[in-house]
């Protein structure tokens, strides 16, 4: 069977376009929201990779050290939403908390950063 491919763009706060191609059908990914900017992202699976990296490829900044899940320099506020772990993190996560190094999002989320 032939999947055929849509191409969606979509701009963020900063009116900048980003072009994704997906399967037609597709989940149309899940809204990434970070609070303390307003700016707004839509996720579309552990094809993005890590939260980590799906933020810096936006140039979202955010401090990291271990890209590992066991020294928690990356950790930050979940204020709403789910997120699943590829690893185990190693480093204490707190209630509310997440490693953006070693999670993708499960759900719509909005991030305190």
């Amino acid at each position: 069977m032939e999947s055929s491919l849509k191409i969606s763009v979509f701009a963020d706060s900063t009116g900048e376009g980003q072009k994704r191609e997906e399967l037609a059908g597709m989940d149309e990914g899940y809204r990434v929201g970070l609070a303390a900017s307003g700016r707004e992202f839509r996720y579309f699976g552990e094809g993005e990779g890590t939260l980590l990296r799906f933020l810096e490829k936006r140039h979202v900044a955010i401090e990291y050290q271990c890209r590992s899940g066991y020294c928690g320099a990356c950790r930050c506020r979940l204020a709403e939403g789910g997120v699943k772990y590829l690893t185990k993190p190693l480093a204490f996560v707190g209630e509310g908390d997440v490693l953006p190094c070693c999670c993708i999002s499960a759900s719509d989320i909005e991030l305190d950063i």
